[in-house]
């Protein structure tokens, strides 16, 4: 099972440089334990001249991605998700 994870971006690099890291162990773990299978983030990037539209670069985003997963997850990327303890 390929799970895919959509984020939208533009102009936040330190998120994104804190994020794909993050993102890359946080799926690791669950992918050790078996809960998922194979997994990518996409992070679709609108031009900077124009106004931010999340809802479109989702879609665009999903568009890329169906053919090759199983599921999909939208997410942003000024936000991390935690191991419970």
């Amino acid at each position: 099972m390929h799970l895919s994870i959509i984020v939208p971006y533009r102009d936040r690099a330190l998120h994104l440089a804190r994020f794909v890291p993050h993102m890359t162990t946080y799926l690791d773990h669950f992918k050790k334990g078996g809960l998922i299978g194979e997994y990518s983030v996409h992070v679709v990037e609108q031009q900077p001249d124009t106004p931010f539209n999340r809802g479109k670069l989702l879609n665009c985003g999903f568009h890329i991605a169906r053919d090759q997963a199983d599921f999909i997850c939208l997410h942003d990327v000024d936000y991390l998700p935690v191991l419970a303890d």
